[in-house]
């Protein structure tokens, strides 16, 4: 038998745990086995881990040229154009360009799962744009 997403299906494929628990949905649904069925406890909240900043910072780009983000290992980093610019800002790998990064408006923002910002680079079309980074966990 497979596991179809219930908890009947689940406690017949483990038939032979004495406890069970499924998270989904942002709870943890806990199962007993009482040697005859699976019993369901009450519900008890999955809380979200709070997000902590671990790095910031500003990159100035040069108009034309490409830009590497510094070292800094991550699992989330947010970037965002600088409210003050005036152009549009790519970004990408080590060979982004104008036709190949996603595009950040002044003031437009990005969040990207990576292990790493220095995996990421970026281009503008004015001289002195600037993107702000932040790492979070």
């Amino acid at each position: 038998m497979t596991n179809d997403g219930s908890s009947t299906a689940a406690a017949e494929v483990v038939n032979t745990l004495e406890r069970l628990e499924l998270i989904r949905e942002g709870q943890v649904k806990e199962f007993v086995y009482n040697g005859t069925a699976w019993v369901r406890k009450p519900l008890v909240p999955y809380p979200p881990l709070p997000l902590a900043v671990i790095a910031h910072g500003v990159l100035v780009v040069a108009g034309g040229a490409i830009v590497p983000f510094p070292a800094q290992p991550c699992n989330t980093v947010v970037l965002k154009a600088s409210r003050d610019n005036t152009g549009v800002i790519y970004i990408g790998g080590p060979t982004v360009s104008d036709v190949n990064g996603y595009e950040l408006e002044p003031s437009e923002s990005i969040s990207l799962n990576i292990s790493n910002v220095n995996l990421l680079s970026a281009v503008a079309e004015v001289a002195g744009e600037k993107v702000k980074w932040l790492v979070v966990a």
